[in-house]
């Protein structure tokens, strides 16, 4: 049986000391003292789910666990659940070991990983491949598991849909989260695809730590499917790894005592374990001075939701505070940009006392369990003017674009919310919806777009941006003149540009497409190429266009929870992919030369076109192949697809494999294939310049 025993103390001998592995868990997870805890610095990011597997196979092949650093603990550390608290003098902060411990944890049922993962062995099958045993993760987005040799990788769509087909039965419809949260205390779980006998990590600790090592044989060899020497084994290896002893270095006082030594060591640190970004880097440093910091933004996304990533948030209300009241002597660059590291330390400076009041006038860093600050006010703010819905907001944006929004974007939009905290924005929201998709689609540089935006905020008084439709239009034409946005068609060129279309005499290059208004100092044809084709905007376009599609068919589906979730759509060809791209011994393919060659150089651009595209349920595109569009598909009500002339785009699906010139496309139809898409792209452009507000924002000339 493994001694779970607390230690009374460490004793360590030139900044050295050992412990059990148990014991490193028991000091996480008692109250009693000394007690670990983590520290307010810590990486935002986690290990991968191949990362924990290896970990933990590590450990069952008797392999060291790693050093980890600790020193004693200051003020605060944060516990099991990822709360905040006061510390005892003789309690420790786990410094450098985080992910490490977090992997240990999940294999206890503890730990902030539980809330999204879980760790499986499956009993049933012997060692095969790299692992001693077979260890499996599942999570809040995939229940059933993800591939067994390929543990970062999705299951396949058609196992996992049997899988979810076997499980439900005669149940209700669930969302992935639902099915995870309620996997029954009833090992070993049937539902697990690829499974023999799939029992999670944690009920198997849980038994060995209780019981020992021969009751818990007893009770998992009983299981269906178990095999006796797998059990064997691997309580055996359990044990061991439980038993195996941890290395603790102790980081040296006086580098603890200091900020800047402490924020560099964490930094180099993470040069040779989990990589940090900049942005990481510096969120990591703000929960070092503010540790609450954390506590308020977990309690803004379970009142809000997901609306952006932690790191986002906290790093676009810090930008927000450098530039609305920057520190003495700030120069321009340092109040605009992206906050860096180097700037944390400039909150310890009277110089900055401004900035720090306002930041924590946005994100409150004391301890409280009510959702309070600037900052929650503006998301919340935020996410109720720009959300679709179908009475209120029938211009909004799904969930789905939402989740696609640039951190950029993010800022500039905060930084609107918090200007205009005493405005009601219930009169404005078609212009924050309208500025939203003008900067998601026409906006060509984000970084500097916003660059320039926080500068206007900074250098003019009171504020310098509104949501006012006269500020907006001043800014879009700021974008605009300075390059860092590209231009949107005026409404009187959409007819013109259709009667070009409609007198081509073959298919054009990407250069020569749209390109009816382009001259020296204006091109708006710049905007239609890039649109049309950039497979990034093109699903960002879509996405909007077809919201009411995808909200009522995919109701449950949010992409700004931190759920690990199928995307449920494709990205659809109408004209499939397989008619217009393959090669010259197709009986598809124009058999005369010359309209073959222009064909068979241009035709890409074409077909990969927005006018080509729609989004459409991943399950019915798969059973859809290559079949014509349903009559019924195309209709607003329908797929929202906004097709003209249905006839005209079937007669182009030819679906016959006969080798007669019935089935190949002649010149007329390699025109009309142009003809369809191109007009199809400027249907769709238009409706969203228009319908989405942004042609009431463009400037006058």
């Amino acid at each position: 049986m493994i001694e779970n025993r607390m230690p009374v103390d460490l004793a360590f001998q030139n900044q050295v000391a050992t412990l059990p592995l148990s014991g490193l868990v028991d000091m996480f997870l008692s109250n009693a003292h000394p007690k670990l805890w983590l520290p307010p610095i810590q990486r935002s990011v986690v290990w991968r789910n191949s990362q924990i597997i290896n970990y933990w196979d590590s450990l069952f092949r008797g392999y060291p666990s790693g050093t980890v650093m600790v020193h004693r603990a200051v003020s605060f550390g944060r516990d099991s659940e990822g709360r905040t608290g006061d510390v005892h003098p003789e309690d420790y902060l786990l410094f450098d070991g985080q992910q490490r411990l977090a992997t240990v944890l999940l294999g206890f049922g503890k730990g902030p990983l539980t809330r999204e993962r879980r760790i499986w062995v499956d009993l049933g099958k012997e060692q095969t491949g790299e692992l001693r045993f077979h260890l499996r993760i599942n999570s809040t987005g995939q229940p059933f598991g993800y591939r067994e040799n390929e543990p970062n990788q999705k299951l396949e769509l058609r196992v996992r849909r049997a899988s979810y087909d076997n499980w439900k039965g005669e149940k209700a419809d669930e969302t992935p989260q639902a099915i995870f949260a309620g996997i029954p205390d009833a090992f070993p779980w049937p539902y697990f695809a690829d499974s023999a006998c799939a029992v999670p990590l944690d009920h198997v600790t849980a038994i060995l730590v209780e019981g020992g090592c021969e009751d818990a044989v007893k009770k998992l060899c009983g299981y269906d499917n178990a095999k006796p020497d797998v059990v064997s084994a691997l309580i055996e290896a359990l044990e061991a790894a439980l038993s195996s002893t941890v290395i603790l270095t102790q980081v040296d006082p006086s580098i603890v005592s200091r900020s800047d030594e402490y924020a560099r060591l964490f930094a180099r640190i993470g040069q040779g374990g989990t990589s940090l970004t900049n942005d990481e880097l510096t969120y990591s440093l703000i929960k070092y001075k503010f540790p609450f910091v954390h506590d308020t933004m977990g309690a803004i996304t379970e009142r809000v939701g997901r609306f952006a990533s932690e790191v986002d948030l906290v790093l676009g209300a810090f930008r927000i505070s450098k530039a609305l009241a920057p520190w003495v002597e700030a120069k321009d660059w340092e109040k605009t940009g992206r906050p860096i590291p180097q700037q944390i330390d400039k909150l310890n400076s009277g110089n900055a006392a401004a900035t720090k009041d306002h930041f924590l006038f946005l994100i409150p860093a004391q301890q409280t369990s009510d959702v309070s600050g600037q900052l929650f006010s503006a998301v919340k703010k935020l996410k109720e003017a720009l959300i679709y819905d179908t009475q209120r907001n029938p211009s909004g944006l799904p969930p789905m674009l939402m989740a696609r929004l640039s951190r950029e974007l993010l800022d500039v939009l905060l930084l609107l919310a918090v200007h205009e905290k005493d405005v009601d924005w219930s009169a404005r929201k078609e212009n924050i919806i309208a500025f939203t998709l003008y900067w998601l689609l026409f906006v060509e540089n984000h970084e500097k777009a916003a660059l320039h935006v926080f500068s206007v905020a900074a250098n003019t008084k009171p504020g310098g941006v509104s949501t006012e439709s006269e500020s907006l239009k001043a800014l879009i034409a700021d974008l605009t003149s300075k390059s860092l946005s590209r231009q949107v068609p005026a409404s009187w060129m959409w007819d013109e540009y259709r009667n070009r279309i409609l007198g081509c005499g073959g298919l054009l290059t990407w250069e020569d497409r749209f390109k009816a208004f382009d001259e020296e100092g204006r091109s708006p044809g710049a905007s239609l190429r890039l649109l049309s084709t950039h497979q990034e905007l093109i699903l960002q376009a879509l996405t909007w266009l077809q919201r009411s599609y995808l909200a009522d068919k995919f109701s449950n589906y949010d992409p700004t929870s931190a759920r690990d979730e199928d995307l449920p759509v494709d990205k659809d060809h109408l004209i499939p992919q397989h008619i217009f791209g393959l090669d010259l011994r197709s009986t598809f393919y124009p058999k005369d030369y010359r309209v073959s060659k222009n064909f068979r150089e241009r035709r890409w651009v074409i077909g990969n076109s927005l006018g080509n595209f729609r989004l459409i349920d991943a399950s019915e595109n798969r059973r859809r192949k290559a079949t014509k569009i349903d009559n019924e598909e195309h209709i607003e009500g329908g797929r929202y697809d906004f097709i003209d002339d249905l006839d005209a785009w079937n007669g182009l699906i030819r679906v016959s494999r006969k080798e007669d010139e019935e089935s190949a496309w002649t010149e007329q139809d390699a025109l009309l294939f142009q003809r369809l898409i191109d007009t199809r792209t400027l249907d769709l452009v238009q409706k969203i310049v228009e319908e989405g507000g942004i042609s009431k924002l463009l400037p006058e000339s």
